[in-house]
């Protein structure tokens, strides 16, 4: 399979300019998208394409479905909005940065499909194995659960490990590609760890290479056995 220029240079997967284009307008958040990680808790997601179709069919010009999310554009709007963003000020500068030019709507499609569909499918495979490692492995005053979807989105915290007696919260895991690490938006990053400084308890790094095994398992639920 042949990839379009924009993913030979950048890798088949959601990073290079036009990650840092999605960001600065704000594509991917809730109120100009849809919340992907509470749809898919809300319903039992097969693959990435199924997770695009679903997005799509929580539309708010569709019927309302009984889960109560409602999604402000669907990819192909999404998709659009990304194109658009390369012609202002801001994402052209974006481009200019990495001596591009916009790129066309059927590169937007497939970046849109990597980010919202792909990814977003990956990540909860990777999150739902790394819970359930951790309750197979830490000890049984402990309990791991998922975060509400407030803490996923605004502090990054994907897990959080509490005392089975009190309920106490004594940890919060976030689970993210080793990939994230060595990006240069610097700026994700400290507002990442400015979210989180804020929270009652300490985060810790749970990193998962590209074939979505955890590379520091071991070390960290070592904590809590």
């Amino acid at each position: 399979m042949l990839l379009l220029p924009y993913f030979e240079k950048y890798g088949n997967s959601s990073g290079g300019p036009l990650n840092d284009i999605c960001e600065k307008f704000q594509i991917k958040t809730r109120r100009n998208s849809i919340p992907v990680i509470a749809l898919q808790g809300k319903h039992t997601v097969h693959s990435a394409k199924e997770l695009a179709s679903l997005i799509d069919e929580h539309h708010q010009d569709k019927p309302p479905c009984e889960c109560g999310i409602v999604g402000k554009r669907t990819m192909e709007e999404i998709s659009k909005a990304l194109y658009d963003a390369q012609f202002t000020e801001q994402g052209r500068a974006i481009l200019t940065l990495k001596r591009d030019e916009p790129y066309d709507m059927e590169t937007c499609r497939a970046w849109t499909y990597n980010l919202f569909a792909v990814n977003s499918f990956k990540g909860k495979l990777v999150e739902d194995a790394a819970l359930a490692d951790f309750r197979a492995s830490v000890n049984e005053k402990y309990i791991v659960d998922k975060t509400t979807e407030d803490m996923d989105c605004g502090s990054a915290v994907d897990l959080v490990v509490s005392l089975r007696e009190t309920e106490e919260i004594v940890a919060g895991i976030q689970i993210k590609p080793e990939s994230f690490f060595s990006m240069n938006r610097q700026y994700v990053k400290t507002a990442v760890r400015e979210a989180q400084a804020k929270l009652s308890f300490p985060v810790h790094d749970l990193v998962y290479d590209s074939k979505g095994d955890f590379t520091n398992f071991l070390p960290l639920v070592s904590r809590w056995v």
